[in-house]
């Protein structure tokens, strides 16, 4: 049998399996696509609740979504529990918790809320930092991404525009992989990133104050402050928006 196939032109044995090749690796891409951005989420997200024997119900209308989340503190053990609570950790994801802890740290969160510096400010740091990046003319990858997020809420936050270390946006980039469920995060790079903001929380008086030596001993004190950088950043972009149309 070797010695045939060693026999045959290349092109009769190569070019079959290039082309098999390509049509396997197309179909795996138009699969991965839409179970990501298409249908196939739905899917999924179906035949997870089956498998639980849960009923599914998608809710498209955002004012009845908010009136369904609001109506009671649990969030059921959907796949944010199942999947997102682990994915997150050391981190305890407020979005994801339920009934008495999530009580907690919603409190705690709109606690911080009170002593965070205006969103106003936050929008132009924002627009100031961006456009930064665009004129140096570089690839935004998700890296840099991450990156420009973090420098965007460091200097909002601590009035420190210093560079942001490699370690805290590996840190991120691991995170990000293990909540997209493409793999194990690294847990000593993550814990690296903990420590990151704990020292800048201990070295500024006005966010130690707020909550002491807890922000150092309960998980629940300082992944706050993973929710604060989401609700901000989503806060900062529509104010930043409307500075743009003015």
């Amino acid at each position: 049998m070797f010695t045939l196939f060693a026999l045959l032109p290349w092109k009769s044995t190569i070019l079959p399996y290039s082309a098999l090749f390509v049509t396997i690796s197309f179909v795996l891409y138009l699969v991965s696509k839409h179970i990501r951005y298409d249908f196939g989420r739905e899917f999924v997200l179906n035949l997870f609740c089956s498998m639980q024997g849960r009923k599914s119900l998608w809710v498209s209308d955002p004012a009845l979504a908010r009136r369904l989340l609001s109506s009671s503190s649990s969030k059921g053990s959907g796949i944010e529990q199942i999947l997102s609570t682990k994915a997150f950790l050391p981190i305890i994801s407020l979005e994801s918790v339920n009934g008495d802890q999530w009580e907690r740290m919603k409190e705690n969160f709109l606690t911080l809320k009170t002593h965070l510096p205006p969103l106003d400010e936050l929008a132009k740091i924002a627009g100031t930092t961006a456009e930064s990046y665009l004129e140096k003319e570089e690839i935004i990858d998700s890296r840099a991404l991450s990156k420009l997020i973090v420098e965007i809420m460091q200097t909002w936050l601590f009035g420190d525009s210093g560079e942001v270390s490699d370690e805290v946006i590996a840190a991120i980039e691991e995170w990000r992989k293990e909540i997209a469920i493409k793999g194990r995060g690294g847990d000593e790079v993550k814990a690296l990133a903990v420590s990151w903001i704990q020292g800048k929380i201990r070295r500024n008086r006005k966010y130690f104050e707020i909550f002491g030596e807890k922000w150092f001993t309960d998980a629940e004190y300082w992944s706050d402050w993973q929710w604060l950088s989401a609700h901000a950043l989503r806060s900062a972009s529509q104010r930043l928006t409307r500075l743009n149309y003015k």
